[in-house]
């Protein structure tokens, strides 16, 4: 993994790892990130809630029974 973190501002880091969000070799996506790794390019980091918010796919909501 690379990271670049801005002190001053954590909305304006950027991170990349090499392989996909799971990092498991059989996922379809374990391949995704291996390009921008390659190209030492990053995608942005969500240090702020309401940036992670914006960010998501799918919201999983656990309840106690």
């Amino acid at each position: 993994m690379r990271q670049v973190i801005d002190l001053g501002n954590l909305s304006n880091s950027r991170m990349i790892h090499s392989v996909g969000q799971s990092g498991h070799p059989a996922s379809p996506q374990y391949d995704q990130f291996i390009e921008l790794w390659r190209t030492f390019q990053y995608i942005p980091t969500n240090w702020e809630r309401e940036s992670a918010e914006e960010a998501t796919h799918q919201t999983l909501i656990l309840e106690p029974e």
